[in-house]
């Protein structure tokens, strides 16, 4: 009896990890014909053997579902909670309002390279009920966020920066307004605040 095989081919129900793993094989330096054996795995939780040992005419007709990654990912909104693995969590991004645990740990993540989304959406992702890093396991929403799907965690980051350049803009603007007030001349306070509107620019671009 022939095995059924069910395999995602829609961005909408690709998580987190799956797109990490998808990313990772796509930049490999392995032949085409690999990557497709890798990538079905990935995207129907099989064993790699499973396609590689699979007729060839059978393999070839299982690839057309790959043809979705070629696609843009749609956007979508950022919602208020997000329900992962029956765990709830609350949103909680409104940079001017967050700790300063939040804007450290924030900070921290987004200076390593490559950037790791996981991590910067663990700052502000929390689980219903608590303050940020208080009376829950950091690991439990870690492995949760790899859970979550891969378009709710784009549109969590992109706000994320968003929020982050904005706030930038405004400490900016108050830093300035204070300088003034110590008259100090403008061009100075151009050049002493040149650091902040580019770091605010690269964030909001």
């Amino acid at each position: 009896m022939t095995k059924q095989i069910k395999i995602k081919n829609d961005w909408s129900v690709i998580t987190l990890k799956e797109f990490e793993q998808i990313d990772q094989i796509l930049h490999s330096d392995i032949p085409a014909d690999y990557k497709a054996v890798n990538l079905l795995s990935v995207l129907s939780g099989e064993e790699v053997s499973l396609f590689e040992n699979m007729p060839l005419g059978q393999f070839t007709q299982l690839t057309k579902v790959l043809d979705f990654l070629t696609k843009e990912m749609p956007k979508v909104k950022v919602k208020d909670s997000y329900v992962i693995n029956g765990r709830k969590y609350v949103v909680k991004a409104d940079i001017p309002s967050i700790s300063t645990a939040q804007y450290i740990d924030y900070q921290t993540y987004m200076r390593e390279q490559p950037v790791d989304l996981q991590k910067v959406i663990s700052v502000f992702l929390i689980p219903e009920g608590h303050e940020y890093n208080d009376g829950y396991k950091i690991e439990e929403v870690l492995s949760d966020i790899h859970d979550m799907l891969i378009m709710d965690a784009q549109a969590l980051g992109f706000f994320i920066q968003k929020q982050s350049g904005l706030f930038i803009l405004v400490t900016r603007d108050y830093l300035s307004s204070q300088m003034r007030k110590m008259k100090i001349p403008k061009d100075k306070i151009s050049e002493d605040l040149l650091p902040l509107s580019n770091m605010a620019l690269s964030l909001l671009s």
